[in-house]
């Protein structure tokens, strides 16, 4: 949702009046934003690799530069894959009149199996962004918080919970001071 919230700021047509909706109702979450796809562009389009072409570069390159977004054209793609990493129905991106809407679901995935066995082992990561935690730990074992969030491009607070997690499952362990101290990789994955 971030990822869609950050899209709708830099997309969106800031000569208008109308706000930029956040809708919440029982079954899923909408993003509304003001602004049209740029011409030539369609919904199928975002489904696959293209150039972005933002309304506001400025604004897209602070966001670039503050680690919020990896690169511009990315973010339906990476969208639609943390939904189905978290096994949710595929988001719905609309083109409506004047406007454009991304839709979460919170429903699961259609015909997915409750009770899937797990293929990894318990104390192995489950997800990229622990085994890039874990790559960027091998390569610098002095990493700190602000850069592990920079370089994973997400925020200090789900860096701390990432860490805390890996903790948690016996694969690192921090030695000495908050500062000064390293990072120690205590499982194989």
């Amino acid at each position: 949702m971030r990822e869609a919230l950050i899209n709708a700021l830099i997309h969106r047509n800031y000569n208008s009046t109308a706000a930029t909706q956040v809708r919440i109702y029982d079954d899923k979450l909408q993003i509304i934003n003001d602004g049209e796809l740029t011409e030539g562009m369609t919904v199928e389009d975002l489904k696959k690799t293209h150039l972005s072409q933002p309304r506001h570069i400025l604004l897209a390159d602070v966001f670039y530069k503050a680690g919020f977004i990896e690169s511009w054209g990315s973010g339906t793609l990476k969208i639609a894959a943390i939904c189905k990493e978290h096994k949710l129905n595929e988001p719905e991106f609309e083109q409506l009149s004047n406007c454009f809407s991304v839709t979460f679901f919170s429903s699961t995935v259609e015909n997915e199996p409750e009770n899937e066995p797990e293929n990894e082992p318990e104390n192995e990561p489950e997800n990229e962004r622990y085994k890039m935690i874990i790559y960027e730990i091998r390569k610098n074992k002095f990493i700190n918080i602000n850069q592990l969030a920079t370089k994973i491009q997400v925020n200090r607070s789900t860096i701390k919970r990432d860490l805390s997690i890996l903790k948690d499952r016996g694969l690192i362990i921090r030695t000495g001071p908050a500062k000064g101290g390293y990072w120690e990789i205590l499982k194989k994955e």
